[in-house]
């Protein structure tokens, strides 16, 4: 199935992109993808995740609802849903 990733932030200048349409396996949760973003990546991987877990200030929206208010990272993905990645924003 096909699910949309936005990306905002910094993270849109260590991946490369601003939003991509990724191909994942029916009944795949939202670690899985992240898993697959930050597949050989640890810097991306290190500005999301600790551990197997988001970090406490990353904001991760699926079809614009926090995961944290769904099922966290065990979320399950459906087709066309979109996913938008915050880290945190820098700044003083």
């Amino acid at each position: 199935m096909k699910v949309t990733v936005e990306v905002y932030g910094p993270l849109r200048n260590v991946l490369g992109w601003r939003s991509t349409i990724l191909e994942v396996e029916d009944g795949s949760t939202l670690l899985t993808l992240l898993e697959l973003i930050t597949a050989g990546k640890p810097d991306v991987k290190e500005m999301i995740m600790e551990g197997s877990n988001l970090k406490d200030y990353v904001k991760v929206l699926v079809n614009g609802r926090d995961c944290r208010s769904l099922s966290g990272l065990k979320t399950k993905l459906e087709e066309g849903c979109v996913i938008s990645v915050f880290p945190p924003a820098g700044g003083g």
